[in-house]
């Protein structure tokens, strides 16, 4: 996957970790009950299935470049095998302890200082979203508030993670009327 590809998948990810909807998903039976599909559309079609039904983790079955409309056997036979696994003799919580850093980024492959980077912006665009989702405002509404387009509006909503820095999302956080408080400690 593309560097934008990931950040997006990280970034949807973590919404689900604070028990937000993903910006654009749908239910994947076909791969087994509690199966979900995230899409992401950046240079290409690219789909994640997870299942979210355990407990303190988020289980990525698959994650792979979507190169037709239809999904193809392969993928979901492979989702069907991980999922069969990961909850045969307790699987899921072995690897949680084992393999997971609590960090989406780190796992997903950033850098130290990059992960670090990509998980303070996304907090901060969980924060305009769940800001726009609890008013209901319109993206033509949120547009003129935070005065910036619809389009970017439309960005944000999506999970374009790639397109906001730090200093526009504080610019953007201030507009809502909303503020930051940043908290600096010692690295675990």
């Amino acid at each position: 996957m593309s560097k934008p590809a990931r950040q997006q998948v990280g970034y949807e990810l973590e919404l689900i970790q604070h028990g937000m909807e993903p910006s654009d998903w749908k239910p994947m039976s076909t791969v087994g009950p509690g199966v979900n599909e995230i899409r992401i559309h950046i240079e290409g079609e690219h789909r994640l299935f997870y299942v979210a039904r355990l407990r303190h983790a988020i289980y990525v079955l698959h994650v792979f470049r979507k190169k037709s409309r239809k999904t193809s056997n392969a993928d979901i036979e492979l989702a069907r095998t991980r999922l069969q696994e990961a909850f045969t003799d307790g699987g899921i919580e072995e690897m949680i302890r084992q393999k997971s850093r609590h960090d989406v980024f780190t796992d997903l492959g950033f850098a130290p200082a990059e992960a670090e980077n990509l998980r303070i912006r996304s907090a901060m665009m969980r924060a305009l979203v769940a800001y726009i989702r609890k008013k209901k405002l319109t993206q033509a509404q949120a547009a003129k508030l935070l005065r910036v387009t619809q389009p970017r509006v439309s960005d944000l909503m999506r999970g374009k993670i790639h397109l906001f820095s730090i200093d526009n999302l504080v610019v953007l956080l201030t507009a809502a009327g909303l503020s930051v408080d940043l908290k600096i400690k010692t690295a675990a």
